[in-house]
């Protein structure tokens, strides 16, 4: 390998390392600006928050707890969520919002984007809430978690959603209603299955 060789083989490591060195400073460069914007979006999301409840503003607590729905959901949808739960939850005395109110407003916030993105996955969710809602005032024991997973199977397995409704109404225990349920599920089971079933009447 003659000088030359070597000169030219260096000389192509060090632009190597040259360009190598330039994209790793615009990586830094990029993320610095995407950090910047972050904090943006941020300042942006806690200023809308307070005109939505004016006299307050988030604290760093609240910005941190931001930036995580940030993390998990869009910006138009966490303002959406804000819009609403100010105008659900929020009280007024003498023209001006509530202390109390409006960090329950806050806390649902987050909820609230739960909630809407399962309507998009789950169109049917809302009125299996509100069932469930039906039951919790009517029942005096009331599995909650396991009541919202039993109607979801139902509707996977083509229950009317309003006959889900009129049972939650005339349901006279909790024992009774998971009974009736788990039963149209072992039907629909059975009847997938190719097993046929005879009634006593």
């Amino acid at each position: 390998m003659n000088d030359t060789t070597v000169l030219d083989k260096r000389h192509q490591q060090l632009k190597e390392l040259q360009e190598r060195k330039e994209q790793i400073e615009m990586m830094f460069e990029w993320q610095k600006n995407l950090a910047k914007l972050d904090d943006h979006v941020i300042e942006q999301l806690s200023d809308y928050w307070s005109e939505r409840v004016p006299g307050f503003s988030l604290n760093e607590n609240g910005k941190k707890a931001l930036r995580k729905l940030k993390r998990r959901f869009e910006v138009q949808e966490i303002m959406a969520a804000m819009k609403t739960a100010a105008e659900t939850y929020v009280r007024t005395e003498n023209g001006k919002p509530t202390q109390d109110s409006v960090e329950l407003a806050w806390k649902k916030v987050g909820g609230i984007c739960n909630v809407r993105r399962q309507e998009e996955d789950k169109p049917y969710m809302q009125r299996l809430l509100y069932i469930r809602g039906i039951l919790r005032n009517r029942l005096s024991y009331l599995n909650e978690p396991l009541a919202l997973q039993l109607m979801e199977r139902a509707v996977e397995a083509n229950a009317n959603i309003d006959s889900l409704e009129s049972f939650a109404k005339t349901a006279r225990n909790w024992t009774q209603w998971r009974q009736g349920i788990e039963d149209f599920l072992s039907r629909e089971e059975a009847t997938e299955n190719g097993e046929s079933t005879e009634s006593d009447g």
